[in-house]
């Protein structure tokens, strides 16, 4: 489900006429939806996907004319629609593209992301480590985190965790660059990256170096859910210090991630497997996983990544830090 951009009145006025804000196409900054688009908003009484309404739109689709199963018009209607207006013999070829107009979403990712690579001068490094302690820590932690802590215990949590306590050791690692002045946080809000319909949306794990490894996974849990249901308030996305982006469950070996501005750091997870190592002299099979570390050059210099990532690797090494109160 899409997360609208709105002004705090476009969504009061929305929510008290009852309006679908994705229904509405924006006008302000990166496709915002101001309190004149909500005003000016006529309701059709029809329901449509964010990506039918802007189809819709774009081609001059009367959405009057259009049929839909399930009571909500969807992408396929609009295209059945499309290929009806064409004529059967146009309908019968396949286009060389789909052409679709950019979603407010789409929008407000492309100028961040955007304005994160022009400010900030970025590099990534990138190392394998070791991790067969802590997936053996996970999952014999697994069976008792859902018996008494009512939580689903993952990989995530954890690495929210571990970041947290070395970040608390590497201050410089969290920081960035505040009208002129380099911040360093005393607290560790940490930014969990999560895939949406049409992209993406960081809900922040706050005061991560103070919470318990059970209170992390009840409120990662819960920032995750919500989020995929549209549901986050704009303090829970928001005020992070430092960011993860987890790809282990795709055959992705390592990453670039694009850091989340103004933070100064990014760590990219990329995939977990068993490889032959060798440990005092002997070749062994250990859990390894990918991991990328990205940071803004302004503030943060290699060999304090360097460091950063040396202490991550001890930590993961012995996950019963998880269990460390700071």
């Amino acid at each position: 489900m899409n997360i609208v951009p709105a002004v705090p009145a476009a969504r009061r006025i929305a929510g008290e006429r009852n309006i679908d804000l994705s229904m509405i196409r924006g006008t302000g900054d990166y496709g915002a939806v101001l309190t004149r688009d909500v005003i000016s908003f006529k309701e059709t009484g029809l329901k449509m996907t964010a990506v039918a309404a802007s189809m819709a739109d774009y081609y001059g689709i009367d959405t009057g004319s259009l049929g839909s199963e399930g009571g909500k018009i969807k992408k396929a209607d609009v295209l059945a629609q499309l290929q009806s207006v064409n004529g059967a013999s146009e309908a019968s070829s396949v286009a060389e593209w789909d052409e679709l107009p950019m979603s407010g979403m789409r929008n407000v990712i492309a100028g961040n992301m955007l304005k994160s690579m022009s400010i900030q001068p970025q590099y990534t490094m990138c190392a394998e480590l070791d991790t067969t302690e802590v997936f053996k820590f996970l999952t014999e932690a697994k069976a008792a985190f859902i018996k008494y802590a009512d939580s689903k215990l993952t990989f995530t949590d954890i690495m929210v965790k571990l970041c947290a306590i070395a970040l608390m050791h590497h201050p410089k690692i969290n920081s960035s660059l505040v009208d002129g002045k380099i911040r360093r946080y005393n607290t560790a809000h940490i930014g969990i990256a999560v895939a949406l319909d049409d992209g993406l949306i960081v809900p922040v794990v706050k005061n991560a170096e103070k919470l318990s490894l059970s209170a992390i996974s009840r409120v990662g849990q819960d920032l995750i859910s919500r989020a995929r249901a549209n549901k986050l308030t704009q303090n829970e996305y928001t005020g992070s210090t430092f960011s993860i982006s987890n790809l282990g469950n795709y055959p992705v070996d390592f990453s670039t991630p694009i850091i989340n501005s103004p933070e100064g750091g990014i760590l990219g997870i990329s995939k977990t497997s068993k490889k032959p190592v060798v440990m005092n002299d002997e070749i062994v099979i250990r859990t390894m996983t990918g991991f990328s570390l990205t940071l803004d050059h302004r503030i943060i210099d290699g060999i304090e990544g360097a460091k950063f990532l040396k202490t991550l690797e001890e930590l993961l090494a012995n996950p019963m830090c998880v269990l460390v109160d700071l």
